[in-house]
């Protein structure tokens, strides 16, 4: 079995884009831009052994505020910037695949062979947490403020809270480093 570490895209190794009165993905590609630590926290993860995997909800295709074209560029830039092992995205908002929900994640675990119980999720959502909770992985919450999880999952608390994806790669580093 391989181990991993799940990422969220946005706010996580992208940055979040300010469109009228709030943060949301870029919905354009010349919108779209890498966090500076992103592919260092990319780098670290695969120096240790883990496989690098981006899980997003995207549901600003069906609302038309991004085309797909946009999309799939986007996701070309961020594989050939930062090399991961793969992006998975999911649109439908509901579905099995969409945060909170676990599909994204349990499909690649099944497809990579991956080991929840050495693995991550690392994200900046209430929905992350969960998603990465609900798969039986350690979570990481990116605080871009308080963790505020609707009633319903109260109770899901993330294992750690950090500043940046590199500061939860580093967590993860010292971690491998003490089983050594």
């Amino acid at each position: 079995m391989v181990k991993a570490i799940f990422f969220d895209r946005d706010g996580v190794l992208a940055k979040m884009v300010k469109h009228g009165d709030r943060y949301t993905a870029a919905w354009l590609v010349e919108e779209f831009e890498i966090l500076p630590e992103a592919k260092a926290a990319v780098e670290l993860c695969k120096s240790m052994g883990y496989q690098a995997h981006v899980v997003t909800n995207q549901p600003d295709i069906l609302d038309k505020l991004m085309t797909q074209e946009a999309l799939n560029e986007m996701h070309s830039i961020l594989n050939e910037r930062l090399g991961v092992d793969s992006i998975s995205y999911c649109k439908e908002r509901g579905s099995r695949g969409y945060k909170p929900n676990s599909g994204m994640v349990d499909d690649l675990c099944i497809r990579h062979n991956i080991d929840r119980h050495q693995s991550f999720f690392i994200g900046d959502s209430w929905r992350d947490v969960v998603c990465g909770y609900r798969s039986g992985l350690t979570t990481f919450y990116v605080s871009n403020g308080p963790y505020t999880p609707p009633e319903e999952f109260k109770s899901i608390k993330p294992d750690y809270i950090v500043a940046n994806a590199l500061e939860a790669c580093y967590i993860i580093n010292q971690k491998e480093s003490s089983y050594d």
